[in-house]
């Protein structure tokens, strides 16, 4: 699949759509969030700790850890949440990577979810909405990290959501998830494999990660896999408000103290959950 997109890409035809906030359907969202709503609760044993922080109304920015590979079962746990503390009209958009607009499909169906095409103008006319934005920074680097890192935030010092919230003065909700990550076990993230395919240039990507997994034992883990029924737990920490001009966003210093700040609250947020988990996979 993903060599598929990346020839398409290479060639020049990918398409420009990446979702507009105005094709959010809250029905749709709703409708998705219900069905899956017996595979959060029986099979992965969903539990959420600290909804009472999202926002109400105005925009923030939702800065996650990523888990699971590209079956990333805890954002779904995230929109569930916000749905069912503030009701299905309170959106929540989430920045994607390109190369998922890149397929008709999928573009058709995550626009209707709220799904953007990651990056900051997107975020900017979603934060004009007064909606929650959904970001994961480590992106590849988190979403791959190997099983022996499965409890750590990995952000590769990627600092443009705090540019994003400083240009934009929007507080962070931190979010973090355990347990996720176990749903399989990530062998290696294959940053050397990556480079020498050059899948950063082709598709932004640094990583050709190897996994062991359902059906397919050791094999890329960009095939779309079973997952172990993982317990996930999930925390929302206080909002983080940086009460700093909009030109702050242009001082490297200070980006990376907030950066720095950010990345030590939701690793000390994981460290507590994870502490409190008695065995991977159950939980």
């Amino acid at each position: 699949m993903l060599t598929y997109k990346a020839a398409r890409l290479a060639m020049g035809r990918r398409s420009d759509a990446g979702g507009d906030p105005g094709e959010r359907d809250p029905e749709f969202v709703e409708q998705v969030l219900e069905s899956v709503e017996p595979m959060l609760r029986w099979y992965f044993r969903a539990e959420v700790h600290g909804g009472e922080h999202i926002p109400a109304e105005g925009p923030a920015l939702l800065v996650a850890n990523h888990s699971g590979g590209l079956q990333t079962m805890e954002s779904l746990v995230l929109f569930r949440e916000v749905m069912r503390r503030h009701g299905k009209h309170r959106a929540l958009h989430g920045l994607a990577h390109n190369l998922l607009f890149d397929d008709p499909t999928f573009r058709k169906y995550a626009g209707r979810f709220g799904a953007l095409r990651a990056g900051h103008e997107n975020a900017r006319r979603a934060f004009e909405r007064d909606a929650l934005v959904l970001v994961y920074p480590g992106s590849d680097l988190d979403s791959f990290r190997p099983w022996r890192e499965r409890n750590r935030v990995v952000f590769g010092n990627r600092t443009g959501f705090v540019r994003l919230v400083l240009e934009n003065r929007v507080p962070i909700v931190p979010v973090v998830t355990v347990g996720a990550h176990e749903a399989f076990y990530m062998l290696t993230r294959g940053e050397k494999i990556a480079r020498a395919l050059g899948l950063k240039k082709l598709m932004r990507a640094e990583v050709f990660p190897i996994a062991l997994s359902l059906p397919w034992g050791i094999a890329p883990a960009t095939l779309p896999y079973i997952p172990l029924p993982t317990k996930m737990v999930t925390r929302f920490g206080p909002p983080i408000r940086f009460d700093l001009p909009a030109d702050a966003a242009r001082d490297p210093a200070v980006v990376t103290r907030c950066y720095d700040e950010v990345h030590a609250t939701m690793q000390g947020m994981l460290d507590d959950l994870a502490a409190q988990r008695r065995w991977p996979v159950l939980g």
